[in-house]
């Protein structure tokens, strides 16, 4: 059982995570219906989601999912990638809170989960198969799962860490 103070510390970063991933997801669904308003500043403002998540998106029409005729702000697999992120954390505050300092899953099942992504990414970039909409979810909720418990226990420990340094 983990001391009181890093405790405390471990609710920061993990409430810190959630409001992040949530936020990201939220703005993600919401880009859409913000373009496909009448006002002229929602338009613009959906403009400025699109163009911030255009850094980490390629945004392809054809591997987007669509909400009232417009693109989500991310393509089908990232925004798999978010969800999977933000519903994992969300689970974990009931399963593991109290046991934070131990991993959640090992870099074998991370690789694990990870490879259909791999697999389905790698497999269309070299022209062997297309991927479909629904593949491309699938395989980004999986490695969203997995990234966020396996990212999530490492960057804990690490704060924890830094923690007990400052505090000794």
């Amino acid at each position: 059982m983990m001391d009181y103070k890093k405790w405390n510390t471990a609710h920061i970063i993990y409430y810190t995570f959630l409001l992040f991933f949530a936020f990201n997801f939220l703005l993600i669904v919401l880009t859409p219906v913000l373009a496909s308003s009448d006002n002229p500043i929602l338009v613009l403002i959906s403009d400025i989601i699109y163009r911030i998540y255009s850094t980490a998106c390629h945004q392809w029409d054809d591997r987007s999912f669509h909400i009232l005729g417009h693109k989500l702000a991310v393509c089908a697999r990232c925004t798999f990638i978010y969800f999977g992120n933000m519903i994992t954390l969300l689970t974990l505050y009931s399963r593991r809170m109290q046991r934070m300092d131990k991993p959640l899953i090992s870099l074998k099942i991370y690789f694990l989960l990870a490879l259909p992504l791999l697999i389905d990414g790698f497999t269309q970039f070299f022209g062997l198969r297309a991927s479909t909409n629904p593949m491309r979810a699938v395989t980004g909720f999986l490695f969203g799962i997995s990234s966020a418990y396996f990212f999530y226990t490492l960057l804990l420990k690490f704060f924890l860490w830094i923690e007990d340094k400052i505090t000794t």
